[in-house]
């Protein structure tokens, strides 16, 4: 029963990251000018299998009551992968953004979300989910077009644990 609820839990967290994503920003992607790899992208290795999000790869940033948020967010019609970076002081390049299992403790905190193509959700950071999860997110480049950086990870849905490696992104800036 609790196994149910928590693999409930991971959905639901995943489709709202997916659907605040696509309500505020819309779909884009964009082929580089040279007909080359797509200029926006969002790629990893998940348990050394590669992924790739070429058709949707964005960041969209926002602030409130002095906290400070990026969403970053990779997506196809099968599978998606979602960031959430939170800190007490803006987003910033050149930071390493690291899973804390309680943020009320740290001034920064990442969170990442991921569903695959079977349709099973994983996550980073949550009381419900294993101990064992953990993200580190850094952000390389913060312009007004663009936002690039790297992750990994590990991701669990309170039974199976994927590992996230090579993670990097390019990604369309939305605002």
């Amino acid at each position: 029963m609790i196994q149910k609820m928590k693999r409930r839990s991971l959905n639901v967290l995943a489709g709202i990251c997916s659907a605040f994503i696509l309500c505020t920003t819309g779909i884009s992607c964009k082929k580089s000018s040279d007909g080359g790899e797509p200029k926006y992208y969002m790629r990893f290795k998940e348990n050394g299998t590669q992924v790739a999000y070429n058709t949707t790869a964005q960041a969209a940033f926002s602030s409130a009551s002095g906290l400070y948020m990026c969403v970053l967010n990779g997506l196809d019609p099968k599978s998606n992968m979602n960031i959430i970076l939170t800190d007490k002081s803006p987003i910033a390049a050149n930071i390493n953004y690291t899973e804390q299992i309680l943020p009320g403790l740290a001034n920064s905190y990442v969170f990442i979300t991921y569903q695959n193509s079977n349709g099973v959700s994983f996550l980073s950071g949550n009381p419900l989910a294993d101990q064992d999860a953990s993200a580190k997110v850094t952000l390389t480049a913060i312009t007004d077009d663009y936002v690039k950086g790297t992750f990994s990870g590990k991701l669990t849905n309170g039974s199976t644990i994927v590992t996230i490696t090579e993670g990097e992104f390019i990604l369309k800036r939305v605002n």
